[in-house]
């Protein structure tokens, strides 16, 4: 599986529609190839055959849309792009986030979207080279940052930074508590606080 979606509502209240699609591994086995709007894709809770077209059509009423992948499953981030640009070329006000940006360096993805550093420099001062294996980045997450850049879209730098989840490995979730108001606004709150303390 090169990557599930998962259509989040409002109505629903965390209701969520899936769809998968036959890709990475299934696709070698099945012989699938072609563009990435006409690979095969079924609902995850069905089992039902889907196109493209159906896809975009659940997009319409989602609030969020979380696309799962495989980091080095190639066909899959081909897709995660193709929904990228559909969804942000068909509904204004939509906006990107990416777990591959820590909450620190929000700063730094703006400056890039701005034009006020190059790709490279925040490769480098995001440490975002890691992502999907070696060399990786440019070819399967930059494109999706692109996309977002040329639309003029908000890209959201998602994911705690890296010193803070550490700590609550090493320390436990209440030494979180502890931190500079300004550090605690990088994480989530409610804390899953330690069941043992």
């Amino acid at each position: 599986m090169g990557f599930c979606l998962f259509f989040m509502t409002a109505a629903g209240c965390g209701r969520a529609i899936k769809f998968r699609a036959a890709v990475s591994g299934e696709r070698d086995a099945a012989g699938l190839s072609g563009p990435p709007r006409g690979l095969p894709m079924f609902s995850g809770d069905t089992g039902a055959a889907i196109g493209w077209p159906d896809l975009m059509e659940a997009a319409q009423w989602a609030e969020v849309i979380i696309i799962g992948e495989e980091h080095d499953d190639a066909v899959g981030h081909m897709v995660e792009l193709a929904i990228v640009e559909d969804v942000l070329d068909r509904w204004l006000g939509a906006a990107l986030s990416l777990e591959m940006f820590e909450r620190d360096e929000q700063e730094l993805v703006d400056d890039y979207l701005a034009g006020r550093i190059c790709a490279a420099g925040l490769v480098q001062s995001t440490d975002s080279a890691r992502w999907g294996g070696k060399d990786k980045w440019m070819e399967w997450y930059q494109p999706m940052l692109d996309a977002a850049r040329v639309r003029a879209v908000s890209v959201v730098a998602a994911n705690a930074p890296g010193k803070y989840t550490s700590l609550a490995r090493k320390e436990g979730f209440k030494a979180l508590l502890r931190l500079k108001r300004s550090e605690r606004k990088l994480f989530a709150f409610p804390l899953p606080i330690d069941q043992d303390d």
